[in-house]
């Protein structure tokens, strides 16, 4: 016997619709404003509420549409940014022969004498 394709695009869930836009309510409420980091966060409750109201298509396409707005953005430019950063930055010797690399200045013993209350 052959099997039957079943998708779980095509499959409901009763009650779920009006659960989960009342979830997409209160969890945009708690994200922070789009314009201090919270761009992509708003992104993903609008997303999870295109599949909640809309057919699988036209969710999908939300999603697509989100999802290319979020990579062209500022916010996904400084987080590109500080990902590469901090990687670069791991890289570079704190000790040892090449210490000094990459231009950074070299540090020497230093000694405190005496004591002073300013």
């Amino acid at each position: 016997l052959p099997l039957r394709v079943r998708r779980t695009s095509e499959k409901g869930v009763p009650g779920a619709r009006a659960a989960n836009l009342a979830a997409c309510d209160k969890a945009t409420k708690r994200l922070p404003a789009k314009g201090r980091g919270g761009l992509a966060k708003h992104a993903c409750v609008e997303a999870v509420r295109a599949a909640v109201t809309s057919a699988f298509e036209a969710g999908m396409a939300t999603e697509n549409r989100l999802f290319e707005t979020l990579v062209r953005s500022s916010q996904s430019a400084s987080k590109r940014h500080l990902f590469f950063a901090e990687r670069a930055a791991a890289k570079l010797p704190t000790s040892g022969p090449g210490a000094g690399a990459a231009g950074a200045a070299r540090s020497s013993p230093v000694g405190v004498i005496g004591e002073a209350c300013v």
